[in-house]
């Protein structure tokens, strides 16, 4: 109720109770303090949420411009590395452990390979002109001696059968560079299948038996069954045969080789054991390179692409590569991860 007097007006609750004899009992109570009580309440919210509307605003404006600055950082560091080609250049990180850290490191990572990668083709780059120059030069001279001698019908046969080697043996390393190339791109992971490594190596060891024969080498087998992988049969195959092919031709006259397939607790496996001059220890990593020869093998055919293929198609399937002394001979292995299971 709202009552008058002496010029004011109040504002009250009041509840009325009837009492005996038709008489009412009137209790009330005067809201002026709750009615300031809400006056103060509604302008301290007021102004509360004043200042958190404002400090909000400039919290924003703060937390806006720390991340427009770290993305122009990055920004900065993206048009320096792809428009100034300086891929020496990284994304700087903050060292925070936030979103734009693992954004930089995933982007360094990125330019980390793609260095290595350009690095690598300009390295394949020297050693095709390096290592292709001298196969070339020989088939110009001997075609340009054919020409310049007296037409004889063998000698300008034996010219183009020499021709046509010197033609092979380049179009094998541009298709051993081509297959290299092929497992290092990740491509080759769309064709994989369940493969039967046994039956791999038995198909690829018939091909060079002959081979061994002709040099009186032993070749033994010993290839358990069902020890299955998921892979690239032609990559595997290739590798297979690579390996094969340097034991046969690095192993004397007598020697003997052996191949093992087998499934243990490190994984499945293919061994190769040869009793030839083996690798020094300090050359097994060199010899994973491309076109890299070691010293007493540059008189032997091959163009220094046989393990280099050997260690990407295994890089290829997940499986550890591993050159060991077999006293004397080399052993190579490839254990492949244990996940590939035996079926």
């Amino acid at each position: 109720v709202t009552a008058e007097g002496d010029s004011k007006s109040l504002e009250a609750r009041v509840h009325v109770v009837t009492l005996m004899g038709k008489m009412h009992l009137l209790v009330g109570r005067e809201l002026s303090d709750v009615l300031r009580a809400q006056v103060i309440i509604a302008r301290a919210m007021t102004i509360g949420l004043f200042f958190t509307v404002l400090m909000g605003l400039l919290w924003g404006h703060v937390m806006s411009g720390k991340l427009l600055s770290r993305l122009e950082q990055v920004n900065r560091a993206s048009r320096e590395i792809i428009l100034g080609g300086t891929l020496s250049r990284r994304i700087p990180v903050s060292g925070a452990g936030d979103e734009f850290d693992r954004l930089a490191d995933n982007l360094n990572e990125m330019l980390d390979r793609i260095g290595e990668l350009l690095t690598a083709v300009r390295q394949v780059s020297d050693n095709i002109a390096h290592d292709l120059r001298s196969p070339l030069t020989r088939l110009r001279s001997r075609l340009e001696l054919a020409l310049l001698e007296t037409p004889d019908p063998a000698s300008q046969r034996q010219a183009i059968e020499d021709a046509i080697d010197q033609a092979a043996s380049i179009i094998a390393t541009f298709n051993a560079l081509l297959t290299i190339a092929q497992a290092e791109a990740q491509a080759a992971r769309g064709g994989f299948e369940r493969l039967d490594l046994g039956v791999l190596v038995n198909d690829a060891a018939e091909l060079y038996e002959p081979l061994a024969e002709d040099k009186d080498i032993t070749l033994t087998l010993n290839t358990a069954p069902g020890v299955l992988v998921p892979g690239n049969r032609h990559l595997l195959s290739q590798a297979v045969a690579n390996l094969l092919d340097n034991a046969v031709k690095y192993t004397p006259q007598g020697g003997r080789i052996a191949v093992d397939v087998r499934s243990g607790p490190q994984g499945e496996v293919i061994r190769v054991e040869d009793s030839g001059p083996g690798i020094p220890r300090e050359e097994r990593e060199n010899v994973l390179g491309r076109f890299y020869r070691l010293d007493q093998s540059r008189n032997t055919p091959g163009s220094g692409l046989g393990l280099s293929l050997v260690a990407a198609v295994a890089r290829l399937h997940g499986a550890r590569l591993l050159l060991e002394d077999n006293g004397p001979g080399l052993a190579v292995s490839m254990i492949f991860s244990g996940s590939s299971g035996q079926a």
